[in-house]
């Protein structure tokens, strides 16, 4: 009976170990949040093969290889590791120790040998409530790969339109400096038949001069916006 008994509490102890008495995992715990994990990366090349950039394609790149979104993917793969590490029934390796030796007795020599192997459990709730805590870290690490997702979804939206309207700009800046051009030269042969005063050609030089910064300070502006565009998204210095 006391035999019986003692199976009976080692039972226990061992079905407690494994149970850690550990509440339901939360269905995130199965399952790794957040879309962006699991997509295809596009690349660089692809995309330029694919013709002109729209939105769509910088979106579609920006959500997998902006900093941003990469080092919060970092965390979540942090968190879903931490899980791993806490699935084990126990952290201890189990422990194989043995004896050898000699004997005599009697004037008799004899090899004694033993061995033994342990195994340390934790029966108080420990893997249990790391596991809960690794699934709340990776839910949080999720949330946070979502939230920075849509906040540089929302900021290429932003810098894309800006930059359109910085082409835009720039293009009405270089049409308005070959137009003070042209206006220069035509003052040039009116004032070389007669029919302007010199000093018309002093005020032309100085609106072509104008107009030329302006073109200038046009081209800057749309390689900073494009240049922000990139940073954001995470696109390659070299492309």
């Amino acid at each position: 009976r006391t035999n019986r008994s003692l199976s009976a509490l080692i039972a226990t102890l061992v079905l407690v170990a494994c149970g850690q008495r550990a509440a339901p995992a939360p269905r995130s715990a199965l399952h790794a949040p957040g879309s962006l994990m699991s997509r295809e990366t596009p690349t660089p090349e692809a995309l330029v093969a694919g013709g002109a950039l729209g939105l769509t394609e910088l979106l579609a790149f920006a959500e997998v290889q902006a900093p941003e979104v990469q080092v919060a993917r970092g965390e979540v793969a942090a968190g879903q590791a931490e899980i791993e590490a806490a699935e084990p029934l126990s952290p201890y390796n189990p422990q194989l120790g043995g004896q050898l030796g000699g004997r005599t007795i009697a004037g008799v020599s004899r090899v004694e040998a033993g061995a033994q192997l342990s195994q340390r459990f934790q029966i108080a709730g420990q893997r249990g409530a790391r596991l809960i805590a690794a699934v709340r870290t990776r839910d949080a690490a999720a949330a946070g790969l979502d939230a920075v997702a849509w906040s540089v979804h929302l900021r290429v939206h932003t810098l894309y339109y800006q930059l359109l309207l910085r082409r835009m700009q720039r293009d009405t800046a270089e049409r308005a400096a070959a137009f003070a051009v042209e206006v220069q030269a035509v003052t040039d042969r009116r004032i070389e038949a007669g029919d302007e005063s010199p000093l018309t050609a002093m005020v032309i030089r100085a609106e072509v001069a104008r107009a030329g910064q302006e073109a200038i300070a046009a081209r800057l502006a749309e390689a900073e916006a494009r240049l922000s565009l990139k940073q954001t998204i995470g696109w390659p210095d070299d492309e």
